[in-house]
């Protein structure tokens, strides 16, 4: 019997290396971001699917790498995260 796979498996790894991708093509390696800010690898690392698809709708105002910071702080730990995360796509 096949075992059936979960759509997160394979969602996730993509969705994560073009969170990376874009990070990199706005503000550089994770590497040098970590040197600008101390943390931010491990808290990126931390994100979960919604808030990595957020993040791709939030990118797009971004300015430099103190707003991805900002962006952190507030949608990290966001307790009505899905709520939240439909209003934002509504704007677009």
């Amino acid at each position: 019997m096949q075992e059936s796979v979960n759509n997160y498996d394979i969602l996730y790894p993509g969705a994560y290396h073009l969170f990376t991708c874009l990070v990199r093509s706005r503000f550089g390696t994770l590497d040098e971001l970590e040197e600008e800010i101390p943390g931010i690898s491990a808290r990126i690392r931390g994100l979960n699917l919604q808030q990595i698809e957020g993040f791709a709708i939030a990118f797009m105002e971004f300015t430099d790498a103190i707003d991805l910071k900002v962006w952190l702080d507030e949608y990290e730990h966001e307790k009505d995260w899905e709520n939240r995360f439909v209003k934002k796509i509504g704007n677009y």
